[in-house]
């Protein structure tokens, strides 16, 4: 593979949430592990079919053990005793390849430390990249409008001064946002999954009515919070107020990005497990429609509408602790009493 697309690989490869999570192995372990600030230990003889997350944690991977697929690390300890198949990267941590260790794929490491002893075994390339490598493309700091005719000098130079926009350094920074959100999805699915998927579900099965629940619950908002703030000693209880308003509406957007991710996964023909789907799914939707925010005057519509939608599903779903709509419970079987056919009784 050529140094340019080794790059672009490792690039990808940090993109941890979009590592795919892969089907139970025979030995019962849980394919696909995604470690957060914890150890994991892979002792000795057990094997792992898929790829191995970590951000933050301590991974240990014993001798006779074996790991199908890439391993990445974001910052933490990794131990490498056993087998891996595919590719190791390592970002902003350190690691240990121990002399029984074998890698098949390529050794990546980025702002981190590899040592390796005597007998290891790295069957692909190592790259060892100090820094994200830079374009050597000089990129526009701003787009400068043309001069505009026939009006006066203060009106063409008061627009060409509000007309600052880099859309390399936006897109760059609305990528960047979009992987927080990814990540925030992770975890909220990691600690609220059932929660989540009722949100999501009232999404589906009322859309107008969680729309304008959630139009009306934001008006509302808006005027008691301006109420409130008149009074200064309620002013921090408009300010718990707008933060529960926006813990709902970041919540209605991941569920609506859990949505969005498990028709991904059915459309490339995979099983996701629900925080990876929630993860890729909240991604695309927010860069998709923060992507379209990039339009004057109209682009605000679709993220308004999206947040309107997933505040809605909150509220009718009491934040994710009941269904909605909610199961009817069947009616009863009517107690018929024995008819007995012995009228002298």
């Amino acid at each position: 593979m050529k140094t340019t697309l080794r790059i672009y690989t490792i690039l990808i490869l940090l993109i941890a949430l979009f590592v795919p999570l892969q089907s139970a192995s025979a030995d019962g372990l849980t394919d696909g592990q995604v470690i957060f600030g914890s150890n994991y230990t892979l002792k000795s003889g057990e094997s792992l079919t898929g790829d191995l997350l970590v951000f933050g944690g301590s991974v240990t991977v014993e001798a006779d053990a074996r790991v199908s697929g890439n391993i990445v690390l974001f910052g933490g300890s990794l131990t490498i005793a056993g087998e891996v198949t595919g590719d190791l990267v390592l970002v902003g941590g350190s690691g240990l390849l121990k002399s029984t260790a074998i890698v098949e794929g390529d050794l990546n490491t980025v702002g981190g430390s590899f040592q390796t002893e005597s007998g290891a075994r790295v069957l692909g390339e190592i790259n060892n990249f100090g820094s994200p490598p830079s374009i050597g493309y000089d990129l526009p700091t701003q787009i400068t409008p043309p001069e505009i005719p026939n009006i006066s000098g203060d009106i063409s130079q008061a627009i060409k001064s509000t007309i600052n926009f880099n859309p390399f350094s936006e897109f760059a920074w609305l990528f960047m946002k979009s992987l927080g959100w990814a990540a925030l999805a992770a975890l909220v699915m990691l600690f609220f999954d059932n929660h989540t998927r009722r949100v999501s579900r009232a999404v589906l099965h009322q859309p107008v009515i969680g729309g304008s629940i959630g139009l009306l619950t934001l008006l509302v908002a808006g005027v008691l919070t301006v109420i409130l703030s008149i009074t200064i000693l309620l002013i921090p209880v408009a300010l718990i107020g707008l933060l529960i308003l926006a813990f709902a509406i970041a919540f209605g957007w991941i569920a609506i990005g859990l949505e969005v991710g498990q028709r991904m996964s059915k459309v490339f023909h995979q099983e996701w497990a629900l925080p990876l789907s929630a993860a890729i799914g909240t991604f695309v939707l927010n860069f998709v429609a923060f992507g379209i925010g990039f339009i004057p005057c109209v682009g605000w519509l679709v993220p308004f509408l999206i947040g309107l939608l997933g505040l809605g599903a909150v509220l009718l779903s009491h934040f994710g602790t009941q269904p909605y709509p909610p199961t009817e419970t069947p009616p009863a079987e009517p107690t018929h009493l024995p008819v007995n056919s012995d009228p002298s009784s």
